[in-house]
């Protein structure tokens, strides 16, 4: 199975785009991009789309067999290049498409980050006077119920999400689903 990280996509098409804008053919490209440090798996991928433009595949033909990393818009738009013959300005595209995307899940994160913060005071704060009248026990138990039962229903969503949820998401929007994860691990796990 191969992971990598959306900003390592948008790194990608970013170069992919530039690099074909500037008069360098496919294939120069591809070793190129091969080249940089992507990471671990995204060269293995790289090598995959050399092979088969080498042997004179379309490259949306790889990029089909890879379609639940990338996402059917990206596919559809490295197809759509090929074909057209502005494949430079397609990866572009699909660059600024993932950026945007990247963009709106990190506002969504950082929105997610006061509501999440001050809930939690809320939780230490409220039951604050119970310290002082029958003892930290007690307001330890308090505390600890609240944050069994909050962190406990989120577990919940989580777990249905992945069990029930997850065939329905991954093929289609493998980032979005994703991005939804990270969300609620970030909401129920990590706060």
């Amino acid at each position: 199975m191969y992971i990598f990280t959306l900003k390592k996509k948008i790194l990608f098409f970013q170069q992919f785009a530039s690099l074909l804008k500037s008069g360098l053919g496919l294939l120069p490209t591809l070793e190129h991009l091969q080249r940089q440090s992507l990471g671990p798996t995204l060269p293995v991928i790289i090598n995959e789309f050399r092979a088969a433009a080498q042997q004179g595949q379309q490259l949306s033909v790889v990029f089909k067999k890879y379609e639940l990393y990338f996402g059917k818009f990206p596919v559809a738009l490295i197809r759509s290049g090929e074909v057209s013959g502005h494949l430079p300005e397609n990866a572009q595209v699909i660059a600024d498409y993932l950026e945007d995307l990247h963009k709106s899940i990190s506002r969504l994160l950082v929105g997610l980050a006061s509501p999440l913060i001050l809930l939690h005071l809320f939780i230490l704060i409220m039951p604050a006077a119970t310290f002082f009248t029958s003892g930290p026990i007690a307001y330890f138990t308090q505390v600890f119920t609240k944050f069994l039962l909050l962190y406990g229903i989120g577990a919940m969503i989580y777990l249905w999400f992945d069990l029930y949820g997850s065939h329905k998401y991954r093929p289609k929007d493998y980032i979005l689903y994703r991005g939804f994860r990270r969300v609620v691990l970030l909401v129920f796990f990590v706060l």
